[in-house]
């Protein structure tokens, strides 16, 4: 519930309470889009420390290497 209100949050535009919600879960969904968020709102370390949780339970995802590659670009 609380990862469909975060998406719910996100696509609103309202990246706070889309990442209060997200936060309550430690999912590869959660993960992906609190990644997503924390690179929108300029967040650039906290969306690699995200990013980072992320490839740690599923090392092999295509879209959180290609997203943390791009991100180190803007630090």
């Amino acid at each position: 519930m609380q990862n469909i209100r975060g998406q719910i949050f996100f696509l609103m535009g309202e990246y706070d309470k889309a990442l209060d919600a997200l936060t309550k879960l430690d999912n590869i969904n959660a993960l992906r889009h609190r990644g997503e968020i924390y690179f929108i709102m300029k967040k650039y370390n906290e969306s690699i420390d995200e990013l980072k949780k992320l490839l740690e339970i599923k090392p092999y995802d295509e879209w959180a290497t290609k997203a943390r590659e791009s991100i180190n670009k803007f630090l």
